[in-house]
Parts: C-alpha cells; structure tokens; sequence
C-alpha cells in the first residue's frame, strides 16, 4: 500500500499516514472513497463500493460529460444504511446536499444558482412517487437534467405581457429511497441501480460521523480539484453494455477510470457487470441471471405458468442473485422482451415464452460472443498495468461451460425447428 493508505480510526477525523501530500494519484483517491465507504456501508460485492467512489468523484467534473448518469439506491425495507450511503456522498461528492422536500424549482434554480457545480441528494424518494401524487414536473427535470446543457422553460406575467426564461438544469442527482413501482422506467434507463440489504450478521460496520471527517472530506475535494479530465473523451462500449446504456451511464465511470490507471479499468468494468441489467457475452450481468434463474425454475417445476410472486420467492430463496420484487424482476425481463400476460385477473409468466425466450438468448450467444478467439470483453480502449485478457478468457470458458449447461436444459425440455 502507498502511504496514503488511510488511518482507520473510529470517532476522529480519518487522515492517510504521514498526512496528506501535495498532489494524490487518482488512483489512490478512489481507494481511499471506496474503502472509506466500505467501513460504513454494506455493499454485497466489493464492486459497488468502487462504482460508488467513481460517481462521487465525476461530479466534480460535469462539464466534462455529454450525460452524467443518476444513482438510484433503494431497497425494499427500512433499515438497510440508505440515508447513511446518501450521507456519506453528499460529504464527499461536489458541494453535495441533501434537502427535503424537493421540487423541480428548487433543483434549477440551485443548478443556476452553482453554475451547475451542487450534487442533489433526494431521500425519501419513496414519498416522492407516493400514490395519487402528480410527479411530471419533477420527473421530467430528473429525465432530462442528465444531459449537458438540459434547460427548462418558464412563462413570467409581468406588466408588458409575458415574458420567458430558460434555467440550466444539467446536475448530478442521486436518488435514495424504498423501492417504489411509479417511478418511471425511463428514469431507471438513466441510472445506475444500487440494490442494498440489510448486513449479514457478523458484519460490524462503523457509525459515520461527517464531523469526524472533516479533514478527510476537504482531502477529497481538494485532490479530485486538480485532476485534469480529457474532455468528451469517446470510448468503444464494453461487450455487456447497449451502446445507449454506455454512453448515457457509464462512460464518465470508464473514462475516470482510464485516467486513474492501476486496476481501475478493470474495477469499473466489473461494477457495471455487478450493477448492469443485463449482459450478452463474457460475463453474465445480473438480467441475464435473473433470465437464467427463471428459467431453470420452469426446468424444476412441472408448471406451464408462474406469477412474479412465484418467481420472486424462487429466485430469492438463492443465494447467487440479490433480492428481487416483481418490479425488478419485470424490469429484468423486459430487457429480453419476455413480458407477463394477464389471465383471470392475474399476470402470468408462461413456461412456452420464457423457454422460447432462452432459446433465442443463448442462440445469439453462440453466434455473437462465443464465436471469438479472444471476444472484446470490456476493456477495449482502455489501458492498464494488468493483462486483462487471460482474466477474461478464464471468465469466457466458465461462462461457456455455463451456457453448455443451458443448451442441455433446452434440448431436453423443448422441440427445436
């Protein structure tokens, strides 16, 4: 370790041995965030607390992004360190703050107010989205503002008539809440989904004090103020990502992690399998487990439909999948066009489309990612001091005997044309 790993110390101010020097490597700015996160908050994969650590520090350089994603933590019950997750980046992330009860004023006229440099923390988003409440206001700000140069549009009454302004609404937003089914799709295509769970027990986490970390907090922002970020930097997609999903959410995490060097390239691809919804060739992202696991519950159960709750109970009862409601699991399967259909009241998954579903997956699976020697599993245009392919290749023959697997499931249980 450098020596500016940080002192761990509980109740005072967190400051790396020998103090701070005059410039930090970016790199051992986004280890200190991500361990510095880790001692506080549960994360189930080491990833998300580096996909944390990269989104705090890219606020500080939104002029740098065409799109700039949302942080979406949630969880489906109280108590799982949501507040404190949203405590802990409003410290460190850009001029962050936290208010309650926001609206779509508040949030441009601060983004006006800043120049665009403030990092809006909305918690308690659940109350936000309650039923009967009309959102469209605020849902189109949150839609639109991660987008450079976003602007919303206000009619003023005065003595000569109306008159109008444009207000800048381009920010970084983090969104904090239960889990809560009116918030729209389109908002979720925009962010990066972190699912927390309450700790096992054994695991000890520390209580967060800002007050504590004081020093360590203004060591943050003053090393992430000197980075010098490539502006609009373009990088091919990894392998597992839309093209849409990699430009609009992503990339500031890769181009970040470009610049930090060391094993970051490889550290912000693993966060976007962990947290992406779906993956296509090297690893499986979670939608592709999610697809799997469904699946090989119609292999285990002589059953010719299942409802999501039936689903859900199943795939939460494994230990190799976070848990899910019917809403991510939807949310999952969409992203296959496999949909529920209605029937005497009820919504239904059917055995026929999801095998018909799996069957057309793998089938482009073969064709697509299996076909390649050595296939781009993500790190293409980056670059680093590791070798990344002979890791990936290790993950690309596990991920093959995997789909072998699938495609004995399907010939036993299905008539191919």
């Amino acid at each position: 370790m450098t020596t500016n790993t940080l002192e761990a110390v509980q109740g005072t101010s967190v400051v790396p041995r020998g103090g701070f020097s005059e410039r930090v490597p970016l790199a051992t700015v986004l280890d200190e965030l991500s361990d510095f996160n880790a001692r506080y908050i549960y994360h189930p994969d080491k990833a998300v607390h580096d996909a944390v650590a990269l989104w705090i520090a890219t606020t500080y350089f939104m002029d740098k992004w065409m799109y700039h994603p949302r942080l979406y933590i949630s969880s489906p019950q109280a108590g799982t360190g949501k507040s404190t997750q949203g405590t802990i980046i409003q410290a460190l992330s850009l001029n962050g703050e936290k208010p309650s009860n926001v609206t779509s004023a508040y949030i441009w006229g601060r983004v006006n107010e800043t120049q665009g440099r403030v990092t809006i923390l909305i918690d308690e988003s659940d109350n936000i989205w309650a039923k009967g409440k009309d959102t469209t206001d605020l849902q189109g700000i949150l839609n639109d503002g991660f987008q450079y140069g976003a602007q919303v549009g206000r009619a003023l009454a005065t003595d000569d008539g109306i008159s109008t302004k444009r207000y800048d609404s381009y920010c970084p937003i983090g969104i904090i809440g239960i889990r809560n089914s009116r918030i729209p799709d389109t908002l979720m295509s925009r962010s990066i989904k972190v699912d927390m769970t309450l700790p096992p027990s054994g695991i000890d986490l520390e209580w967060f004090d800002t007050f504590d970390h004081e020093d360590f907090i203004k060591h943050v922002q003053q090393e992430l103020s000197k980075i010098d970020v490539p502006h609009r930097m373009k990088l091919e997609a990894p392998s597992h990502l839309g093209m849409r999903a990699f430009r609009q959410v992503w990339l500031p995490m890769f181009v970040l992690a470009q610049e930090a060097g060391q094993d970051w390239p490889e550290r912000a691809y693993r966060a976007s399998t962990v947290l992406s919804g779906s993956g296509t060739k090297g690893e499986l992202g979670n939608g592709t487990k999610v697809l799997l696991a469904v699946f090989d519950y119609f292999i285990e159960h002589a059953a010719d439909k299942a409802t999501p709750l039936d689903l859900t109970n199943y795939l939460n009862a494994r230990d190799d999948l976070w848990q899910l409601d019917a809403q991510r699991l939807s949310y999952y399967l969409k992203n296959y066009d496999l949909v529920s259909r209605a029937s005497n009241g009820k919504k239904w998954f059917y055995r026929e489309d999801v095998l018909e579903t799996v069957k057309t997956w793998q089938a482009d699976y073969y064709t697509r990612g299996m076909e390649y020697e050595n296939p781009p599993l993500g790190t293409t245009a980056l670059t680093s001091q590791l070798e990344p392919q002979e890791h990936y290749k290790a993950q690309r023959e596990q991920t093959k005997q995997d789909m072998d697997e699938v495609l004995s499931k399907l010939d036993a249980n299905m008539v191919w044309e």
